[in-house]
């Protein structure tokens, strides 16, 4: 009797994504161990036996200038994927968030007649509706992992289904029982500089600063800073030899159980500003990126905010610095945020209805009932 063999393709560029991935490609086997799964994979997922066609460490790139500077890479990558592909078909894509590679390369897996589900389904509520008519041609199905999504994606004729929150899910583990209302003593900041090389180039410096400022005004603090598994050893010794000299501890790895034990965190805008709002620690959000990067974002982004925390509660919980970041005035909101009561407090009750908002049955059976639907897998 012939053993049924689902075949799968998933690409994670990027360490959330690669995370991400491994928890719906750990789900799938459960349903079905012999599935075949190959990929753009980080090492989350090449441990659960994803064949790996290209590392997520090779799109360690940020913002309109950065991607232009390595478009010849990248399409080297995306014709590696197409060609591996055409000669051996799966029977289903998923491509986690960066829109902006995955965007091209589904258009190019539908003229290959493959049904593409995007995992993480594009901003476009903050970039701009421009390209909902031509990403509903390039994706059978989006994933959404916010509650808000698939409303404004159904407005632009996008199926779209809200699988639930990954991030949340993830946190829930490392979450102290009861928040932290005034911070432990000594207390412990985490410094988190992003998970891409152009991003800890710009802004790991700015938040080594902002530390060295804090120490000066409070010398018992501790800090303690987390790099990503996807970022190369030179790009980690680097970032450890400018930590080191301030006594920066230094972690690799799963940031959240650091995050988690931390009274503050200063952080570079992304995912893991979300991930430190829902383990309740407050948090002060940086980003910095190439001067046309940012004027060319200033005219299309839609949003009024940075940080996830503040787009899904439509208002500033976390203080924002961006592109012109004052390492003085960054320093005053986090020494503020360690001494003022109130402003901490208020920020906790706020983290609460955010953990109230994303709460959802489990994300990763959610989205494979979802997926084996697509790919008619049941």
């Amino acid at each position: 009797m012939n053993r049924f063999e689902p075949s799968l393709f998933i690409s994670a560029c990027e360490a959330s994504g690669d995370q991400i991935g491994a928890e719906l490609v750990s789900s799938l086997k459960q349903r079905w161990p012999n599935l075949s799964a190959k990929g753009i994979t980080g090492p989350r997922l090449e441990g659960l036996g994803v064949q790996r066609i290209a590392g997520a460490e090779e799109f360690s790139v940020m913002g309109v200038i950065e991607v232009a500077r390595k478009l010849a890479r990248i399409r080297t990558i995306e014709q590696r994927v197409v060609n591996e592909l055409q000669h051996r078909p799966v029977d289903i894509c998923v491509l986690i968030d960066a829109a902006g590679f995955h965007l091209s390369l589904a258009e190019r897996l539908q003229m290959l007649g493959l049904k593409t589900v995007q995992l993480v389904a594009p901003k476009l509520w903050a970039w701009g509706e421009e390209r909902a008519a031509h990403l509903a041609k390039c994706f059978n199905l989006l994933m959404a992992i916010f509650p808000f999504e698939p409303d404004f994606f159904r407005k632009h004729g996008i199926a779209c289904r809200y699988v639930g929150c990954p991030i949340r899910e993830r946190t829930a583990a490392y979450a102290l029982k009861q928040p932290r209302q005034a911070p432990q003593t000594p207390a412990q900041i985490c410094l988190l500089p992003g998970s891409r090389p152009g991003e800890l180039q710009r802004i790991f410096p700015q938040i080594i600063r902002v530390a060295k400022l804090m120490k000066q005004r409070s010398p018992a603090l501790r800090f303690v800073t987390v790099l990503t598994p996807t970022l190369s050893e030179a790009i980690c010794a680097d970032c450890s030899r400018q930590a080191q000299r301030l006594g920066v501890e230094v972690h690799r790895g799963n940031a959240l159980p650091i995050i988690a034990n931390s009274d503050l965190a200063i952080a570079a805008s992304g995912t893991v500003t979300l991930e430190a709002s829902l383990l309740n620690v407050p948090t002060v959000v940086l980003y910095s990126m190439n001067r046309l990067t940012f004027k060319i974002a200033s005219t299309r982004v839609r949003t009024q905010w940075a940080s996830l925390t503040n787009i899904l509660l439509n208002r500033e919980i976390l203080p924002e610095f961006i592109q012109c970041i004052d390492p003085e005035k960054v320093c005053d909101k986090a020494m503020a945020l360690l001494r003022d009561g109130k402003e901490r407090l208020a920020m906790l009750e706020q983290f609460a209805q955010l953990n109230t908002k994303l709460a959802a049955p489990p994300f990763a059976d959610q989205a494979r009932t979802v997926l084996a639907q697509v790919a008619q897998w049941e």
